[in-house]
């Protein structure tokens, strides 16, 4: 007698069901080995997050306060940055006239302000330097003229115990301001010893490593006029 077909094919599926289940229950179960690899990957992610949680991209400006080969010490607002430098980090500069160009290190200086991107360290406060760009900022002073060079158009200003040597040329703006006519238009022979004046430019060095004060504006600060003495009434007795 041959066996029913359908019984034989139910047989076989069944038996086909209970294999495959077995194989794939026994790859679903968890194994020591399994079970560790994962731990190691929570770890790491878990580290990773912690160091992007400490590491950022950030910009800081500061004004140099140590210089070395390898390193800028700046401090941003009441706190000090080191950054540190390698053949990768980029420096330029912004000229006075809005010009973006090339450095050296050796052409910074401390006291200088600069910008400096890269990755921060919330940890350490340190900065590993992509980028330093130095800017040129304009210098106001207000001081008095010790001493006026006809030759070769340039004066001499007094000012927080500092000698500046400022250049005059056509350019330069100068004015002359008092009490009695304000603000009036000046020229370089109205300068004389002894004068208060307010000087606006950029400070330069020259080629003999003196410091030059190109002046884009001056202002002369005449000596306020002395207030006239006011009478007094002489009192008289009541008759």
């Amino acid at each position: 007698m041959k066996p029913n077909k359908t019984i034989l094919l139910s047989t076989i599926f069944i038996f086909f069901v209970a294999i495959t289940s077995g194989i794939f229950a026994a790859e679903m179960t968890p194994t020591p080995s399994s079970n560790l690899k994962i731990k190691e990957l929570k770890e790491k992610l878990a580290s990773r997050v912690a160091e992007l949680n400490v590491l950022s991209q950030r910009v800081f400006k500061g004004e140099i306060k140590t210089l070395s080969d390898q390193k800028i010490i700046f401090s941003a607002g009441a706190n000090e940055v080191t950054a540190s430098l390698d053949d990768n980090t980029a420096l330029s500069q912004i000229d006075s006239d809005f010009q973006k160009t090339k450095i050296q290190l050796d052409d910074l200086k401390l006291g200088q302000t600069v910008y400096i991107w890269g990755t921060f360290n919330a940890t350490t406060n340190t900065l590993t330097a992509k980028a330093v760009v130095a800017m040129k900022l304009p210098l106001g002073l207000i001081g008095k003229i010790k001493n006026v060079d006809k030759k070769n158009f340039q004066i001499t200003v007094s000012s927080s115990s500092k000698d500046y040597l400022v250049d005059i040329d056509q350019t330069t703006r100068t004015s002359l301001y008092n009490q009695a006519k304000g603000l009036t238009r000046s020229g370089f022979s109205k300068f004389s010893a002894g004068q208060l004046v307010y000087v606006y430019g950029f400070l330069t060095v020259t080629k003999e490593g003196k410091e030059l004060l190109p002046a884009g504006r001056i202002l002369i600060l005449a000596e306020a006029p002395s207030p006239t003495p006011s009478l007094t009434p002489t009192p008289t007795k009541a008759k």
